[in-house]
């Protein structure tokens, strides 16, 4: 493994050159370098993300090799020598804006990407631009520094800047020193670029750009380089610096938009002129940006330090003549990588530095060499991080946030699906020209970047700031009751339009007329203000960032939940939140719309005749009913050939479904899975079985579905949706689910309704047996072609049913019917004008509706489970009602869905989403073990890490379980086959099921082992774990890479010291034992390890000093905090060297009520039991 390689190039001497690594990606080895940890080099050091080859130089005696690829990359080599340093030689390679990779690289993905940091404003409500107002902005943003990021490169920032209104003073005698004059403020608009380095390049992006206006009629006044100074940026920064300079022209007089419009207009089809011409992929690497064009606003920002813009590395920053009646600003949490390497560092053809291999740990290169590695971890998936680069420092183009979006990938889905439907009336465009502008939200662009995109298409199509804003992040509306009816109705309103834009933020926002900030429904970022008696208005992520005297302050406080702070300059007043909101909820009649035009589930059953809401019967059924002698069929017996081809066995009816309809709560679980990954098994597996869910982690806090139940809802509109810059009546006419989940009754009624205007197509998602497992693929594209033009056909419902399945046909999985559907449709643009519902007997436990919803089902009809639970009943399986009857099929539903719904609301909370409405197509999760086909296909967007199980794979285990359910050959009479559910032990081991990582024989090695004190069992049992961890595990497949060069042992740690670096799991001794727990502490003291107590804390008298006033052998060195937990005293973190805090509690302890009550016991304080 190189130490720190991916898909850069590599440096070292000789004639060797440079030479592509083939290893993993160099942040990801950097996260580990950076944390301690060590990691050997074999072949070098890789400088940047991209290969590029150098023509040969030599620099301080060391040889560099290649040559250049094209003129816009530089290899910028230069002396630096630090205070006690030797010289070193800096390698930076100039590129484009952005080192972000373009597609995934080995375990890094650039679409978790997401910002988070400190952001705040400034606001003179008289309106008039100050001096003060600009340099108490940087003062502010730099006392924020703590907020913001950087490496052990401390010159190098993840990003700031400010935003603030066009400062027509400095710009006029600026613009004179360049040779044109400008109008008279509002008259003329202000462009920031982001140019390639390069001079062809550069000056074809300045054409281009000239070009596409003056096509729209507007007159470009002239170009101004923007002066800066990059004398304090560290080599990360400086490597992707690109050429600034700034543009003025006037508006269009052929334009019906206003000013703010047509530069919108011009800013979108400039980006895609200038793509084209530099041949740029849109959402790839580039190396042109425009930070912000405007008649109100600019833009200056970078991947700075915040207090490198108070050394003004924007010489216009420092000029006293900058002002400005606004000013938003922000600094950005992400990590870079950058290498300084000592000048005469040579390699030889083995990777070796003098004929010694390098060891990097904390810094050093081994006992002789000293590497100054100015690196820190890059993104981590879970984390708020995104690869820092110069177009991704914020402020955005109208706003700055501080938060994640948790539901991106599904809002960027809807968006793109909506681009079908968008006629933006306000821009006077063509319905060609519309397309043009297409696609709103850059593939490239964080999360952040994608929430400005939409915000922006909103405001420039008609909407007022405040609007749209509410739009995308609405209040919790749906469960306060002390919400005035107005305004629940212009929520519910919007809901019809657009789902919520979910998780923790802070948005600052600003279009030159409105400055605010809002807080996202569960107020999970923090947010401060001051109105002063001056007329100014201050906010920030923290207080203290400004001072301000006390007897100036007219009033303060903190963003609520869903509150909005807004300042009108144009009205010169700080608007009220009550207020504000009670204005638009009354600007139209929205209540009245609402009533007049949505659709209840209710009136569409009352709309069908009973008669027709039959359901046909399910193939394979043995005929029953409550006067047939034979009460077998009545029970599961008579579903065994459709439960069997769905993949129903014992344990899934009896241990999930069961619990689900007898008590109304779902069944729990000891954490831990010892099964093998469903990429693994020998056995057949649903597709569902491939995907697992995230969750949201450190600073991104899961959410309490009980304790905040006020914010969450399963409630959401489906079926077709109107343009979204639009607000007629007709937007709201869409159909109101109360729950993702449907009743057979419910599902025959939407079949056949033809209710206002609303029509069902069913497609069958079955294929004949003859087909093979051809038939899989053939089906997927049949139902996509009948999809469109079903839509062609003005159908409003599309119903993906699989009830078709018989003796001679097979079920395709439900999972991959609807992601195949969805992303034709959303690819069609097409998916806003249809509902899409799933009728499947595939679907029975939460994770499967959480995959289907996740992946763009609106709705889901499980009809064989609740065929199931009703047969149950029959068996004896729950018991009946006291009065000694049956529990009506409508009952056993009711409690089968309520458990099912707080199931799902648990998986939403648990990754910080509060809305069904937007979890819906987020996809939410990570395959394990699916082929890059099948995901792009069906699940495009989601990460699969790991290639596996292709079309033809699951369609060998979907025909394998209708052969088990329809065999071709008769089973003997009476054989288990023929009369029970298979029962593979998927949770509890049996003997010739499922192979499970802990099995009898394992366990009975270890426990012989333990009780005999036998190194022979131990062995045994070590073997054995090692066979099953091959069937289970993907870890169980690697081995370790053997080197070409062995590593000399005076070069080896002694084993004395390797263990220090030993430390135990983090099991509370409830988990285990008190014993085994105990054991592990005085095991790791003896070797200079560390154990670690886990989440339910120590015995105070394991942390007692012995009486000769040494350690006590039994205390843990790692001490855990875990959210809610026991055990935890000022004494217990007292007595820790290192302490351990669990940000994610999976377990909260509302789960609490499930616990036996004889497993309850008293708690005393500082003492754990968990």
């Amino acid at each position: 493994m190189s130490a720190v390689s991916g898909s850069g190039f590599q440096v070292r001497g000789g004639a060797g050159g440079l030479t592509r690594p083939a290893c993993a990606p160099s942040h990801q080895l950097n996260a580990v370098a950076a944390l301690g940890r060590r990691v050997r080099a074999s072949r070098g050091f890789a400088v940047k993300q991209r290969g590029v080859d150098l023509e040969s130089r030599f620099v301080s005696g060391a040889r560099v090799c290649g040559r250049a690829l094209s003129g816009f990359e530089r290899l910028h080599l230069w002396q630096a020598v630090g205070s006690g340093r030797a010289s070193k030689m800096r390698v930076v390679v100039k590129n484009a804006l952005s080192q972000v990779p373009e597609k995934p690289l080995g375990l890094y993905d650039p679409s978790f990407d997401k910002d988070s940091c400190g952001v705040g404003f400034v606001a003179e409500l008289t309106g008039e631009s100050s001096r003060k107002t600009v340099t108490d902005a940087i003062e502010m943003l730099v006392r924020m520094t703590h907020r913001g990021a950087c490496g052990c490169e401390t010159n190098t920032g993840d990003g700031a800047g400010i935003l603030v209104g066009l400062p027509h003073d400095f710009y006029r005698e600026a613009t004179k020193d360049v040779g044109f004059e400008l109008p008279a403020p509002g008259e003329y608009a202000v462009g920031m670029f982001f140019l390639p380095t390069s001079d062809s390049r550069r000056e074809q992006s300045k054409v281009v750009f000239t070009k596409v206006a003056e096509s729209l009629g507007h007159t470009v006044l002239g170009w101004r380089s923007v002066p800066t100074d990059n004398s304090g940026l560290g080599n990360s920064a400086i490597q992707t610096e690109p050429v600034i300079e700034q543009v003025f022209l006037t508006a269009s007089p052929q334009s019906k938009a206003d000013f703010e419009q047509q530069m919108y207009i011009l800013r979108r089809l400039s980006m895609v002129a200038i793509r084209a011409a530099l041949n740029l992929q849109h959402g790839g690497t580039k190396d042109f940006y425009i930070c912000s064009l405007s008649s109100r606003t600019v833009v200056y920002k970078g991947q700075l330090k915040p207090d490198q813009l108070t050394g003004y590395y924007y010489a216009d920053l420092g000029n006293e003549r900058f002002s400005s009646y606004m000013a938003l600003f922000f600094c950005t949490l992400d990590h870079c990588l950058i290498l300084d390497m000592p000048d005469w560092i040579s390699f030889d053809q083995n990777g070796c530095v003098g004929g010694k291999r390098i060891a990097i740990a904390e810094g050093s290169l081994g006992p002789q060499y000293e590497c100054f590695v100015m690196a820190s971890a890059i993104h981590s998936r879970f984390s708020t991080n995104t690869f820092p680069s110069w177009d991704r420092a914020q402020p955005m183009r109208v706003l700055g946030h501080n938060g994640e979006i948790n539901t991106l990938r599904g809002n960027v889905n809807w968006m793109r699906a909506r681009e079908g439907l968008l006629k933006c009336k306000e821009l006077g465009l063509s319905k060609t020209e519309m397309k043009k502008l297409l696609p709103i939200v850059d593939a490239s662009s964080s999360d952040s970047g994608a929430f400005d995109g939409v915000l922006e298409l909103l405001i420039r199509a008609g909407r007022s700031l405040p609007e749209a804003i509410m739009m995308m992040i609405p209040e919790a509306w749906q469960n306060d009751k002390n919400m005035d009816p107005e305004r629940k109705a212009l929520y519910e309103y919007f809901s019809a339009l657009m789902e919520p834009w979910d998780g923790p933020a802070l948005i600052s926002f600003t279009d030159g007329r409105y400055l605010g900030a809002t807080l996202d429904r569960n107020g999970l970022r923090p947010g401060r203000f001051y109105i002063t008696h001056s007329g100014r208005v201050i906010m920030a992520s923290e207080v203290g960032v400004v001072d301000i005297p006390p007897e100036d302050v007219s009033r303060k406080g903190r963003l609520n939940p869903g509150m909005m702070l807004l300042v009108d300059f144009e009205n010169h007043v700080v608007v009220d939140d009550d207020a504000l909101k009670k204005q638009y909820s009354l600007a139209r009649p929205y209540g009245e719309w609402l009533k007049r035009q949505k659709l209840q589930l209710q009136d569409i059953v009352e709309s069908v005749q009973k008669s027709e809401r039959v359901p046909p019967p399910i193939s394979g059924v043995f005929p029953a009913s409550p006067d047939d002698e034979n009460m077998e069929n009545m029970g599961i017996h008579g579903l065994l050939s459709p439960l069997k081809a769905f993949g129903y066995t014992v344990e899934s009816l009896e241990m999930l479904l069961l619990p689900m309809a007898k008590d109304g709560v779902e069944a729990l679980g000891s954490m831990g899975n010892d099964a093998p990954l469903a990429v693994m098994s020998n056995r057949e597996k649903l597709t569902f079985e491939y995907f697992k869910q995230m969750f949201a982690q450190v600073t991104n806090p899961p959410i309490d579905p009980i304790r905040e139940k006020i914010v969450t809802s399963m409630e959401c509109m489906i079926g077709p949706e109107g343009d979204l810059t639009e607000t007629t009546e007709e937007q709201c006419h869409r159909l109101s689910l109360k729950g993702p989940l449907l009743s057979i009754d419910e599902m025959e009624a939407v079949k056949k309704m033809n209710y206002k205007g609303w029509r069902s197509k069913v497609l069958d998602i079955t294929y004949s047996r003859e087909r093979g497992k051809k038939g899989l693929e053939e089906t997927l594209d049949r139902i996509c072609d009948e999809a469109h033009n079903a839509i062609k056909d003005g159908f409003t419902t599309l119903v993906l049913s699989d009830r078709g399945f018989s003796p001679k046909r097979v079920p395709v999985s439900s999972l991959l019917a609807v992601g195949a559907v969805h992303h034709h449709l959303v690819q069609k643009l097409e998916r806003t004008q249809v509902a899409l519902i799933v009728e499947s007997a595939e679907p029975r436990e939460v994770h499967h509706f959480c995959t289907l919803v996740g992946f763009g089902a609106d709705a889901i009809c499980p009809y064989l489970a609740v065929e199931a639970i009703w047969r149950l009943q029959v068996d004896g399986k729950i018991p009946p009602k006291a009065n000694g009857e049956f529990h009506t099929k409508e009952e056993l539903v009711d409690k089968y869905f309520t458990a099912s719904s707080y199931g799902m609301m648990k998986v939403l909370a648990k990754m910080g989403i509060s809305t069904l409405a937007s979890y819906k197509g987020a996809q939410i999760f990570e395959a394990v073990g699916l082929s890059s086909e099948v995901m792009d296909r069906c699940f495009k967007g989601t990460p699969s890490r790991v290639e596996g199980a292709t079309f033809e794979a699951l369609a060998h285990d979907a025909l394998k379980l209708h052969e088990l359910a329809f065999p071709t050959r008769a089973l003997p009479a009476g054989s288990a086959e023929a009369v029970a559910l298979p029962n593979p032990g998927d949770y509890h081991w049996r003997k010739g099921g499922e192979v499970h990582l802990n099995d009898p024989l394992a366990i009975a090695k270890l426990q012989e082992a333990a009780r005999s004190n036998s190194v022979a069992a131990y062995k045994e049992y070590s073997k054995r774990v090692q066979e099953l961890n091959k069937s289970c595990n993907l870890r169980g497949l690697l081995k370790f890479k053997e080197a070409e060069v062995k590593v000399p042992l005076d070069e080896v740690e002694p084993a004395s010291e390797i263990v220090k670096r030993f430390c135990t799991g983090a099991m509370s001794y409830g988990s285990i034992s008190l014993e085994a727990h105990t054991t592990l502490a005085i095991a790791m003291n003896k070797i200079g390890g560390k154990s670690n107590t886990g989440e339910g804390g120590e015995q105070p008298s394991r942390m007692e000093p012995l009486e000769d006033g040494s350690r006590n052998p039994k205390r843990s060195s790692i001490k855990q905090v875990a959210s809610g937990r026991f055990g935890v005293s000022s004494y217990y973190l007292t007595n820790a060297d290192e302490l351990q805090i669990k940000m994610a509690q999976m377990l909260p302890l509302c789960e609490a009520k499930h616990l036996t009550v004889s497993l309850r016991h008293l708690i005393i304080p500082a003492f754990g039991i968990w």
